[in-house]
């Protein structure tokens, strides 16, 4: 959509905008990195580590506000598909499938939802 605005109409699209989950599919960073850890699967774990570190949100929360007013987006996916679809591709990554293949088997898949 930003795509084809920038293209037909230019500069008024131009600058930052946010695409991401709805407000109903936010989930704090534990639980990003739990259910990441379950649909990896093989045995998959996370550990916190207790040491000191520089401050980090609880929740890292995107504002797609401009995105849904100005171009009338709105996500396609819920959290778990896209958990299920990001640790899919880097599963395939790790094992040295082709990434192109299947970041495009993806995009095939996502203009089907």
């Amino acid at each position: 959509m930003l795509a084809q605005k920038l293209v037909e109409e230019g500069r008024e699209f131009e600058g930052g905008w946010n695409f991401g989950p709805a407000d109903e599919s936010a989930r704090t960073v534990g639980e990003v990195v739990t259910t990441f850890s379950t649909v990896w699967g093989d045995g998959a774990k996370h550990v916190l580590d207790s040491s000191e570190h520089p401050h980090e949100a609880t929740w890292l929360k995107l504002d797609c506000t401009k995105a849904n007013s100005v171009l009338g987006w709105v996500p396609r996916t819920d959290f778990s598909k896209a958990i299920e679809m990001t640790a899919s591709w880097y599963k395939a990554w790790a094992k040295g499938i082709d990434s192109r293949a299947v970041t495009m088997e993806q995009i095939a898949e996502f203009e089907e939802m």
